[in-house]
């Protein structure tokens, strides 16, 4: 190691050159000779120098290469205590010299100097010097600096130490109080790291084995050091064991483990830049780190600017990690989740790399600075950990659900659940609704069918069926447990009393109306709903929270019956409730609020709907914080609110908060974060960007195939919403077999009359009028004004749209006073909900008609109307602008106005094709426009 590196003119030496001095050592001092002369060269140099390294206690069987020191007393006062290895004869008679006189020194200041001569002075470059042969061990360590030398421990290593040393008082010692009371103490004298002191003992002949405890390292060790260093050990031990059965041929493992590899005793001679490159050539060089995280749910690493550093190096520079947790973290994580499923979740949202603090307020603030301006910045360092963890504790998560599947008790009967609905939440839903059934299964056979614990089971198994998609079955098993429930005796109540067993009643009833509202049967719903209010009411009264979750849920089928008015009143009772119950800033009162936003927005009160929205992420951003997923989902909300005002481009930016954050939490592969990239993809449908949201569709889908069965409602909605990003990109083959694709999925789970239905028939119709299957149209879009009348729906904005899509058709077909009848009824509703950035539509449509039936003044009144309209609610950019300037260019045209006429057809081309291809119907019909127009005279 160093020893000391001199700055300043030496009388010592009597030159200015500054020289190392490595020095050896191991034990304690005996002998008053070696002990003064080492206390002499020690005190000499601490006066000649500044900011030199501490040289440790004298030593015994010491060897010091170039102009060094080896002390190995024999007696008080022998002069034989002390041998030089020096470069030259010369040099070595001198400080022979030198120390012989001085040995008796009382004082430093008595020190003299070594008469000036060649025999001190550097070897002249190309001149041959004699020298005395030096043992291995004093070549390869006056070689190394004792940091980063490429060298690591074998895993015989650290069996062996463990054994030796963490016994007794030290078996719990963390990683920082044995490296002063082990790893400090016995390198002190040679002021080496551990493996060079092995490299030392096994060349003095002192030990054996340094070959198979030390050798070039294959394995970076990041951790913290306030870890037990036994659970480190044993994460290195299990990853050495687990590549040793993987690669059976492979040399055997040595790691990177700076508490051995490292010079503990010149750690703070170093500049920050010199260690921030240092380690990333070292983790570059050894490819591949080992990071040991504990606690399972709020990794220690990750709260320190330094194990950071490591981290970012690897992922940064691509380098492989493996994130490794002791074993007791298993037991750990199983205890989380036996009292909350979310403990995964929660702890997913809790990781941020931005939290971690250094010892050095600089070194903090420098590493967050070369992180946060790297490629992959806190983000993308952040998404790769939680990737690792999320696979570490669904892979264990998994493992004890397995171990628990074998048990037949209560207790495991209980922890199983909880491990299943963990899984569950990030899409394991094939493993959850197994074990699911597995627990079903125990409490069948410890208690009998009737049974609470039985019904509860069941319950849990009808809300995972519909979690699948499969509404029919949840609604089967929900009814099988209510059932059970209502006829239960005292005595089968398993330790419930009466009022417990009336509070789960009711909640069932509440799930069966949700597997009727998803099956599209609002009415059924309903009745539920309304019959079970003054049956929760008879519990404990009106101010419950049972109470406000059937107010909140009555309000919700009220919405899908379009009766507004009742859905806010249920909403309004359900939030006086919370309130008194929770506060106004309570997450659960937040939720309430939220479904007076949705009955706002469906009644068409966008103002007020983003006013209820915003609150309610204030609550939650108070409550959770950004990266929450309750946060996201009302990032999620506010991006609807946002569209249904038409400010598109703040849509666009809530739905790619409300991405990320789900991203960070659950990783890409979750129905979440498909859901999320759909209302990306819509925001850039809605602004015209047709290729960005196919390519976002396209994202969402891969997601969606990977997670769901195929013939889930989801994947249903959205090939309805890919037939009409078809249809607008002008592809109608593609949107005619994604519409297709469509109606397959949701008229197997949905009746033909749920509002879900209506929307694909609007596509439908739309794709025939493209086609010119004018006949199929017509029945299309009657049957989508029928299911939105049917559902009470009829003042809805939609309905307006798809009354607006239907005289389109009637005006290609030639049917002008059906045309002008429905645009008129749409214009109504539009009106009535105050829905300005809509009404585009049927005015435009309105100007086709006026041109059609030979009303040019007329039609350029009513087009003129409509694209400041979609100017100002969709940009000069929009496909939809260019429909419009089209229509100005013919009326113009009709007009005779033909400069006119050609600025406008012009503009609409430009525009067109900004987004559209060349052979879109709508580009082709203003190439006719143009073309028509060259052949009039101006």
């Amino acid at each position: 190691m160093e020893g000391y590196l001199l700055h300043e003119r030496r009388k010592l030496l009597g030159r200015k050159q500054s020289r190392k001095f490595f020095v050896l050592a191991e034990g304690g001092s005996s002998g008053e000779g070696g002990g003064r002369s080492l206390q002499w060269f020690r005190d000499a140099s601490r006066a000649e120098r500044k900011g030199a390294v501490q040289l440790g206690a004298a030593c015994t069987a010491t060897v010091l290469p170039g102009l060094a020191l080896l002390v190995q007393p024999t007696g008080p006062g022998s002069r034989d205590a002390l041998t030089l290895v020096a470069e030259s004869e010369e040099q070595r008679a001198a400080w022979l010299a030198v120390f012989a006189k001085n040995n008796a020194a009382t004082s430093p200041a008595a020190v003299a100097a070594p008469p000036p001569s060649a025999a001190v002075a550097p070897p002249v470059e190309g001149k041959a010097a004699t020298k005395t042969k030096a043992p291995s061990a004093v070549k390869r360590i006056a070689s190394k600096k004792g940091f980063f030398d490429g060298l690591g421990i074998s895993v015989a290593f650290i069996r062996k130490f463990s054994a030796e040393h963490l016994v007794g008082d030290r078996a719990d010692f963390t990683t920082a109080q044995i490296c002063e009371a082990v790893v400090k103490e016995r390198t002190r004298a040679l002021e080496c790291s551990y493996v060079q002191y092995l490299q030392q003992a096994a060349d003095s002949g002192s030990s054996s084995g340094v070959d198979i405890d030390v050798g070039k390292a294959k394995v970076f060790v990041s951790h913290a050091w306030k870890y037990k260093l036994r659970d480190v050990f044993t994460v290195m031990l299990e990853y050495a064991d687990k590549y040793a059965a993987e690669n059976p041929k492979a040399p055997p493992l040595f790691f990177y483990f700076d508490l051995f590899c490292n010079n503990q005793h010149a750690t703070e001679s170093h500049p920050f830049d010199w260690w921030c490159s240092t380690f990333q050539r070292n983790i570059m060089s050894i490819g591949q780190v080992l990071l040991v995280m504990a606690p399972w749910d709020d990794p220690v690493p990750l709260t320190r600017a330094w194990c950071l550093w490591e981290i970012h190096c690897a992922l940064d520079g691509k380098v492989p990690l493996t994130i490794g947790l002791p074993p007791d973290q298993r037991g750990a994580l199983l205890q989380g989740v036996s009292e909350s499923f979310s403990v995964i979740t929660n702890a997913l949202v809790r990781i941020d790399a931005e939290r971690s603090e250094a010892f050095k307020q600089e070194d903090r603030d420098n590493i967050h600075r070369a992180v946060q301006e790297s490629e992959l910045g806190f983000d993308g360092l952040n998404d790769r950990v939680k990737g690792r963890l999320r696979d570490w504790y669904l892979t264990t998560a998994l493992e004890l659900a397995e171990a628990k599947a074998q048990e037949e008790t209560e207790e495991a009967a209980r922890v199983l659940s909880n491990l299943a609905w963990s899984l569950n939440e990030f899409n394991e839903m094939s493993h959850a609704s197994r074990f699911l059934e597995r627990v079903h299964a125990i409490f069948l056979k410890l208690f009998g069918e009737i049974h609470l614990e039985t019904a509860n089971s069941l319950k849990a198994m009808g809300h995972m069926a519909g979690n699948r998609g499969d509404n029919a079955a949840c609604l089967e098993i929900l009814e099988r447990a209510l059932q059970i429930l209502t006829s239960l005796t005292p005595e089968q109540l398993g330790g419930y009393d009466e009022r417990s067993q009336r509070e789960l009643v009711a909640d069932t009833r509440k799930a069966v109306a949700a597997a009727h509202r998803a099956l599209g049967h609002p009415s059924k719903a309903l009745a539920i709903l309304l019959e079970l209010e003054p049956y929760v009411h008879a519990i404990d009264g009106e101010n419950t929270q049972l109470m406000a979750n059937t107010l909140v849920d009555t309000a919700a089928v009220y919405n899908d019956v379009c009766d507004f008015t009742k859905a806010l009143q249920m909403a309004d009772r359900a939030l006086k409730i919370n309130i008194s119950l929770l506060g106004e800033n309570h997450p659960i009162t937040a939720n309430t609020i939220e479904s007076m936003a949705v009955t706002y927005r469906l009644m068409g009160d966008f103002p007020n709907s983003l006013q209820a929205t915003q609150r309610v992420l204030r609550i939650n951003l108070a409550v959770y914080g950004l990266n929450h997923t309750a946060t996201a989902t009302s990032y999620a909300n506010m991006g609807m609110a946002y569209d249904n005002l038409a400010e598109h481009a703040k849509a666009r930016e809530a739905y790619q908060r409300s991405f990320e954050v789900f991203l960070h939490v659950y990783g890409e592969m979750h129905t979440i974060c498909a859901a999320s990239l759909m209302n990306v993809g819509l925001a850039f449908h809605r602004t015209g960007k047709l290729r960005e949201a196919l390519n976002t569709y396209e994202r969402a889908a891969v997601i969606y195939k990977q997670v769901l069965p195929e013939n889930h409602p989801d994947i249903g909605q959205v090939s309805g919403n890919y037939a009409l990003l078809h249809y607008d990109m002008g592809d109608l083959d593609k949107a005619q077999v994604r519409i297709q694709k469509s109606f397959a999925i949701l008229l197997k789970e949905y009746e033909p009359t749920n509002i879900v239905v209506a929307y694909s028939r609007n596509w439908e119709g739309l794709i025939c009028t493209g086609r010119k299957k004018y006949a199929d149209g017509h029945k299309a879009f009657q049957t989508c004004i029928e299911i939105f009348q049917k559902n009470e729906c009829g003042g809805h904005p939609d309905m307006a749209r798809a009354m607006c899509d239907w005289a389109a058709l009637c005006i290609e077909d030639g049917k002008l006073d059906r045309a002008d009848d429905l645009l008129r009824q749409a214009s109504s509703i539009l009106n009535a909900a105050n829905s300005e950035a809509k009404r585009a539509l049927p005015l435009h449509h309105q100007g086709v008609l006026a041109l059609k039936r030979g009303k040019p003044s007329e039609a350029l009144s009513f087009f003129e109307q409509a694209l400041a309209l979609r100017h100002r609610f969709l940009g000069r950019d929009h496909p939809f602008c260019a429909f419009t300037e089209r229509g100005i260019g013919e009326a113009y045209a009709a007009l005779n106005k033909l400069t006119e006429a050609r600025e406008h057809l012009d503009t609409a081309q430009t525009t067109a094709l900004l987004e559209l291809d060349a052979k879109h119907p709508e580009v082709a019909k203003i190439n006719a426009a143009i073309a028509a127009l060259k052949s009039k005279p101006l």
